[in-house]
């Protein structure tokens, strides 16, 4: 059998992971520029509006992460080392 068929279906996986993650990115930008628009309040709105944003940045550095493992998946489909261990290059099961 060959190996492009089953790489095929990793790819199709993988950029439709991409594509839900860059949307969740999206949506957590424009969070966190909402966020920013509403500087009005007190200490405890103030104190609030900090929290969501440090939430949000976290959440958007772990979406980063992702997106470049999705991206190095990618290239490793690309080249055919997709499905192989990157430190022995052996096939894993």
């Amino acid at each position: 059998m060959s190996k492009k068929i089953p790489l095929t279906k990793y790819r199709k996986l993988l950029l439709a992971e991409k594509k839900r993650v860059l949307v969740q990115l999206n949506a957590e930008v424009s969070q966190f520029h909402d966020l920013e628009k509403n500087e009005t309040g007190d200490i405890v709105d103030h104190a609030f509006n900090m929290y969501e944003k440090n939430m949000t940045i976290q959440m958007s550095e772990g979406d980063k992460k992702i997106l470049q493992a999705i991206d190095h998946a990618l290239k490793r489909v690309d080249n055919g080392t997709f499905g192989n261990c990157t430190t022995c290059g052996k096939p894993i099961d």
